[in-house]
């Protein structure tokens, strides 16, 4: 018997529509997931863009706040601005409900407020392209002026590591400085701006205007949106402005240019994953499927051998399938040796008459004209009984084919009216009846009468003339069915226990010289297993029983 890798030998039957599933959906699920990893990706991208462009705006955002204490006087510092409480946010549409989502979470007594990024593809829109810069109503303050070109060559310096665009915004939206133009403009319409100038960060996503179209080792990113965001400069409850920078983040396919490597590592893991699943797959299913071809070719060939269910099957319908096959060939098994056993029987049984009349032909053909009448009506008289015996072997050998191919009926049969019937009969009496009510079977009334006919006149035959033979039914439930339980009895002298064993078999009979042909009790218990019932014997010295089973 062939044998499976250890690691098969403990897993449990499962059903093979489920490795087929499961099959399915990995393969199914490798792409999807793969795409769905892509733009898991991708958003963290644009998050750690935002969260790099949050931490530069809040410390540009401390440094213009410190330069602008430098530049102004103490008189000025002290009515710049704009409070907070009479610059309410106008709360936009698109990015509204996170920012007061955001509010929601802060603690006003906590001394520390960490920006924390928020960014998502799935959740939040991308906006058109930032509208062009507005002519301001008024000039910004000279110390604001002059603070905003303090700082400014340090923006620009920054700007060429982190390649983020910066601007900074004084109370009024207007531009004190910045890494490209825009000074001196208004950018008071663009979203966002308000809530920062009303003290509240914003971060936003922007389509961009046109797609750069680098190389991917590029330090520019080939992607279509940039991440915004606008940090509030905060001072005593007054607003000092706001810190606006942009930056487009890494795109997915430079990012899995550097980490190519990695990406191949893992492609060959997930080959190797496929190959183990269909490994296992080939293992699970495709192994007991050739062993059961193995063990089908050994029947064909006649190689004779107990089949047993397979070890390991596998998948439960491999398993329901190696049970069903054993039990197969293990009836195909008993059934050729009942074939064997009764071509040989029926062989026996012909061949005895046969060989009387062909020597009773050739004495008649040979020395037929000088037999006395008396000695030739003799051997015709044996002629004609050889010849009787030979159609019952024949009737009797067509009744048992066909119990045997019998099938369940839903016909019922009344066993009273039966029961009265055959005790009518003056070749069965005297019979006595005993019946607990008036039960009926499943079995037609001619299968019924058959095999009650028989036990009836085989315990006649060989219980005697003189004893009693008696038909009792009582009602008995057997493996959770409803049933009869019919008994036969005699008190003869009892069956031996030698005979007791063989009673069933064809062509098995004590009564030859009387013309008994051995196949009566064996299509009386043909005919009840092919309705679902049973038919047995006990025996002892002064009472035999044949019980018939069937369900009610």
């Amino acid at each position: 018997m062939r044998h499976y890798p250890g690691l098969l030998r403990h897993l449990p039957p499962v059903r093979l529509r489920s490795i087929f599933l499961f099959v399915a959906v990995l393969i199914l699920g490798m792409p999807s997931g793969g795409v769905v990893l892509l733009r898991l990706y991708e958003s963290a991208l644009i998050r750690r863009t935002e969260s790099e462009l949050l931490a530069q705006g809040a410390f540009i955002a401390a440094a213009h706040a410190a330069e602008l204490e430098r530049q102004a006087s103490p008189t000025q510092i002290a009515s710049f601005g704009v409070p907070l409480t009479e610059r309410g946010a106008d709360w936009h549409p698109v990015v509204g409900a996170r920012m007061r989502g955001r509010l929601d979470r802060l603690d006003p007594g906590e001394p520390f407020h960490p920006l924390r990024a928020e960014l998502s593809l799935r959740r939040d829109p991308v906006l058109p392209g930032a509208p062009d810069p507005e002519p301001a109503d008024g000039e910004p303050l000279a110390f604001e002026l002059a603070a905003g070109r303090a700082l400014e060559p340090v923006l620009i310096a920054g700007q060429r590591r982190t390649l983020a665009g910066l601007r900074i915004v004084d109370p009024q939206g207007r531009v004190v400085a910045s890494t490209g133009d825009g000074h001196g403009l208004s950018l008071l319409h663009r979203e966002g701006v308000r809530h920062a100038l009303a003290g509240h960060p914003v971060s936003l996503l922007r389509a961009r205007d046109e797609m750069d179209r680098h190389p991917l080792t590029s330090a520019s990113r080939n992607t279509w949106l940039r991440v915004v965001v606008a940090v509030p400069i905060v001072r005593d409850g007054r607003s000092w402005g706001a810190v606006l920078l942009q930056r487009t983040p890494e795109s997915v396919q430079k990012s899995l240019h550097a980490i190519r490597h990695e990406i191949i590592a893992g492609l060959i893991v997930v080959l190797g994953i496929a190959t183990l699943v269909s490994v296992l797959t080939s293992r699970l299913v495709s192994g007991p499927v050739q062993e059961l071809v193995v063990r089908a070719e050994d029947v064909v060939a006649g190689r004779k051998r107990r089949v047993a269910p397979l070890e390991r099957p596998g998948t439960v319908e491999l398993e329901r399938l190696s049970r069903a096959y054993s039990e197969l060939t293990e009836a195909l098994a008993r059934r050729s040796e009942v074939v064997d056993a009764f071509a040989a029987h029926v062989s026996h049984e012909f061949k005895t008459p046969l060989t009387a009349l062909r020597g009773a032909v050739e004495l008649l053909r040979d020395h037929g004209d000088d037999m006395e009448p008396e000695q030739r009506e003799r051997f015709l008289r044996n002629v004609d009984v050889d010849a009787r015996r030979l159609e019952r072997l024949l009737a009797r050998l067509l009744t048992l084919t066909r119990a045997d191919l019998a099938t369940p009926s839903s016909e019922r049969s009344e066993l009273g009216e039966v029961a009265r019937a055959l005790e009518e009969r003056d070749e069965l009496a005297p019979l006595q009846v005993r019946l607990e009510g008036m039960p009926s079977v499943l079995m037609p009334r001619e299968a019924l009468v058959a095999v009650l006919e028989q036990l009836l006149s085989n315990a006649r035959r060989h219980a005697g003339t003189e004893a009693t033979v008696s038909l009792e039914a009582r009602a008995e439930a057997r493996d959770g069915s409803d049933g009869v339980a019919i008994d036969v009895v005699d008190d003869g002298p009892g069956i031996r226990a030698d005979r007791l064993e063989r009673i069933f078999e064809p062509f098995f009979s004590t009564s030859t010289d009387e013309g008994g042909t051995g196949l009566g009790l064996s299509i009386a218990r043909a005919l009840v297993s092919s309705h679902g019932g049973s038919l047995e014997v006990s025996s002892r010295p002064g009472r035999t029983t044949f019980t018939a089973w069937l369900p009610a």
